[in-house]
């Protein structure tokens, strides 16, 4: 079993026109994606699968889009496919392109890595700690309670607006997984994920094994206004095999 994986929602508000692929413009439809689970608001497939449909559909090529982050080892760099002659890409739309961990275009090829780690994708080297439930559950549950007693001492309880409650905490995260300057490939700490989409109060999927696509929770960051990691040793911080604690409270949501 590998270790966790985060993915953060994507919304594509309005038809974003991504690039011209083998000669085809390429556009992205409305939706709120997630890298690798389907979202909603319009989407019906993941933010891969639906740019690898939009590419077969407008060239009558196939592609694959597919990102490395199933195992512990993991690069967390997309990597994009066509079948054919070698062909060209070039990007209309640089926020799409850096998603994706690009930097440039796609000279002629059959296939492209991203030269980073793929925005909206956290791969931390270790799991989650200070858990309040079981993984398979949904969660401690919360819930607006009130009880009245009357006078002959029968009690009345009222409880509506079931929540449930976890935490995400990581303890042993190393300086290169938790802070943009120590990265060691670009986009791969915590504090770009925090930057891309929990400061913007962005769902988030918590997948207790990433090599696992289909089991998954979704939750938004209760305290997402602010980003503090804390340092397991102060005298020991700007390396990149630093270690590092960080605690955020969770809600689970659809």
């Amino acid at each position: 079993m590998a270790t966790m994986k985060l993915e953060g929602e994507v919304i594509i508000s309005s038809a974003l026109a991504v690039g011209t692929f083998a000669g085809f413009p390429i556009t992205m439809p409305i939706g709120r994606y997630f890298p690798n689970t389907v979202g909603s608001g319009g989407a019906s497939r993941t933010l891969y699968n639906e740019f690898k449909f939009q590419l077969d559909t407008a060239t009558g090529r196939t592609w694959t889009v597919i990102v490395d982050d199933t195992t512990d080892a993991a690069t967390g760099k997309v990597t994009i496919t066509a079948s054919g002659a070698p062909t060209t890409g070039t990007w209309t739309s640089t926020v799409f392109r850096d998603l994706l961990g690009f930097d440039t275009n796609l000279a002629s090829a059959n296939t492209w890595t991203g030269a980073n780690h793929a925005k909206y994708l956290f791969l931390p080297n270790c799991g989650r700690s200070g858990v309040m439930a079981p993984e398979a559950s949904q969660g401690a549950i919360e819930a607006d309670f009130t009880m009245s007693i009357a006078t002959d001492g029968t009690p009345y309880g009222i409880a509506y607006s079931r929540r449930y409650l976890d935490s995400l905490e990581i303890r042993t995260l190393k300086g290169s997984k938790t802070w943009i300057s120590k990265a060691i490939t670009v986009n791969e700490g915590l504090e770009q994920f925090y930057g891309d989409v929990i400061f913007y109060g962005l769902r988030v999927r918590f997948h207790a094994d990433r090599a696992n696509d289909t089991t998954f929770r979704t939750w938004v960051v209760e305290d997402a206004g602010s980003f503090k990691p804390t340092a397991l040793r102060e005298d020991w911080t700007d390396s990149t095999e630093s270690l590092w604690g960080i605690r955020w409270t969770v809600r689970m949501t659809t």
